[in-house]
């Protein structure tokens, strides 16, 4: 919130009130109106809880959850060491059928620790791609309008500058 008459912020004047930051701080300002905390906060609260809880922005968050989860699942996967894994138990397994292998207990184990870890990889791979947040997804609408209706406490269970930057850039200076 903005100063009407000198264009300071509105800061926080005691426990229950919105004042001039320059009338406050020195009277360099003579607006002395004060605005209730409670009801400012109510009325941004609500408008900004109406935006949240409208249809539009549900399925947009659902979408951008939905769109973090298959990226954090890709990226958990390292691909290009599971091909490397299959090379090499494939040229193992090369090895193994010209009688390499039985001469050689080192090859062996080499063969086995290979197969082990492109099974642990196959099986990451396959985890992925089962749609883990499939268990989430049908809730997380549910989640996110709770979070949403329940807003003054979400807000205080985060960072305060992350919200009051986020207000100001979607709502711009309010004149009082």
């Amino acid at each position: 919130m903005k100063c009407g008459q000198c264009g300071s912020n509105y800061v926080i004047a005691g426990t229950k009130h919105y004042a001039c930051a320059s009338y406050v701080n020195g009277k360099a300002c003579s607006n002395s109106v004060r605005v209730r905390r409670d009801a400012v906060e109510v009325a941004l609260l609500s408008g900004i809880r109406d935006e949240l809880l409208s249809a539009e922005s549900v399925r947009e968050a659902c979408r951008r959850v939905r769109l973090r989860l298959r990226q954090k699942a890709t990226s958990a996967v390292p691909v290009e060491r599971i091909r490397q894994a299959e090379a090499a138990v494939a040229n193992l397994t090369e090895a193994l059928a010209t009688g390499a292998l039985r001469a050689s207990p080192t090859l062996a184990a080499r063969f086995e620790a290979a197969e082990r870890e492109l099974a642990q990889l196959k099986a990451r791979e396959a985890q992925a791609s089962l749609p883990a947040s499939s268990a989430l997804l049908p809730d997380i609408a549910s989640r996110y309008r709770r979070l949403a209706r329940d807003l003054a406490r979400s807000l205080q269970r985060t960072d305060v500058d992350r919200p009051r930057i986020e207000l100001g850039r979607l709502l711009g200076p309010v004149r009082v």
